[in-house]
């Protein structure tokens, strides 16, 4: 008879504790991986007038990882408007997105 080993216990321990605000993203992919580049959102240079996007962070992920990501943040919009719904705000997060309503 096989033993059953007790579920493993991860502790998460945050290395960089900043959080950067991020209103604007641009996504690169390949077969092996899906880059994510996020900006807080387009300036404008000085000396050009051009309009600019500095990204100040970039996340690598392998297709199943994205999956997975894309999973979890589409569990936690549906629960954000679930709560929302309770309070008769549900629409906000729509109009918050500036998007139209994807169909799962």
């Amino acid at each position: 008879m096989e033993e059953k080993k007790p579920p493993q216990t991860v502790k998460v321990r945050y290395e960089e504790t900043q959080a950067l605000f991020a209103s604007q993203f641009m996504i690169n992919a390949s077969e092996e991986d899906i880059v994510i580049n996020f900006s807080s959102g387009h300036i404008s240079d000085p000396n050009t007038g051009e309009s600019i996007l500095p990204i100040h962070s970039r996340i690598a992920l392998t297709p199943g990882a994205t999956i997975r990501l894309v999973n979890t943040l589409t569990q936690v919009i549906d629960n954000m408007k679930q709560a929302r719904q309770v309070k008769g705000d549900a629409s906000e997060l729509e109009h918050e997105a500036g998007l139209p309503k994807i169909s799962s």
